[in-house]
């Protein structure tokens, strides 16, 4: 791959997740709370539940973006990363029916994550790191946010006659 190829990969990369959560009632990360469909457990189940899955996926985020490791652990962290976003939509499965906005805030931010990890990561691959500030942070932060416009709009500004009243409501 060359190096402009990974350029809009990271652009078309960070299209597809900053919209991702919008366009689809697919979990992608547990909720330190019980969502609406859940069954009845303990509180402290699910902060527990979601708190060790973000750990989780912080330990994957180290693996993809620590420049002292190898590429066969950074490929592994990047996998793992991708499996640990899987993994919500299987356990709520069919029991959640729709996200709040709270879990589409909670998902970019992942997806963000995400997003910077495989930065790091192919930037690593090229060349030496990088030492970023926080204007660096500041400034991918608020270009995911005008990214996520799309998805947003189509999710919470648009009519869409085929969904329940109660669903649109919520």
């Amino acid at each position: 791959m060359y190096p402009e190829t990974s350029v809009w990969l990271i652009i078309v990369l960070a299209v597809v997740c900053a919209n991702l959560p919008f366009l689809t009632e697919r979990m992608f990360v547990l909720a330190p709370v019980k969502l609406k469909g859940e069954p009845d457990k303990f509180m402290g189940y699910y902060l527990g539940r979601a708190l060790l899955s973000y750990c989780f996926l912080g330990t994957a985020f180290y693996l993809l973006t620590d420049v002292g490791l190898s590429m066969s652990a950074k490929a592994f962290g990047g996998v793992a990363f991708i499996l640990l976003l899987a993994v919500p939509g299987f356990i709520y499965g069919k029991t959640v029916a729709y996200k709040n906005m709270g879990i589409h805030l909670l998902e970019l931010a992942v997806f963000a994550c995400f997003v910077v990890a495989v930065g790091f990561f192919i930037e690593s691959y090229y060349a030496n790191r990088f030492v970023q500030s926080w204007q660096f942070y500041a400034i991918s932060i608020c270009i995911f946010l005008v990214l996520v416009f799309p998805g947003f709009t189509w999710r919470h500004l648009m009519r869409h006659p085929h969904l329940p009243k109660s669903r649109l409501e919520e």
